[in-house]
């Protein structure tokens, strides 16, 4: 069977093949934790807070932060209290040992991420930064985002 030739894709189908790689590679596998150092990172940045407000912040289902605070609380890593404003709500702070976490999982994201743009020169990365704001506000305007 003679093999059939690819057609070229055309610029814009490039362009999202390549924008979901990338994306790809930078959210999902350089988080090697599961979830765990994005939730004690919310929480370093915002101190004790609600479950509700931090699935807010992290934006995530409630059910999907529930279940990682979970772990994170076996682990020892945060702890839950009763809110003293609304009993039904639950207050979720790190423990010195998740705050030591954060720290580090936060220097680990630091060195992943510049490893990921250490290709490109200041300038290089200036105007991909002009090209991503661009695209971004014209997705937001024009409500291709979803409206988030």
């Amino acid at each position: 069977m003679a093999s059939q030739s690819k057609k070229p894709k055309n610029k814009d189908a490039q362009l999202v093949d390549l924008f979901h790689h990338c994306a790809h590679v930078a959210v999902h596998r350089g988080n090697r934790s599961g979830g765990r150092s994005g939730t004690l990172s919310a929480l370093l940045k915002t101190g004790p807070v609600s479950q509700r407000e931090l699935a807010e912040v992290m934006n995530v289902r409630a059910a999907t932060l529930s279940e990682q605070i979970a772990r994170l609380d076996r682990a020892g890593l945060v702890e839950r209290t009763p809110s003293e404003k609304d009993r039904r709500s639950v207050i979720v702070s790190l423990s010195e040992e998740g705050k030591k976490e954060a720290r580090r999982c936060s220097r680990e994201r630091t060195k992943y991420n510049e490893q990921l743009f250490s290709v490109l020169s200041d300038d290089d990365k200036a105007e991909l930064i002009s090209l991503l704001e661009k695209l971004s506000d014209h997705w937001s305007e024009s409500n291709l985002d979803g409206g988030k």
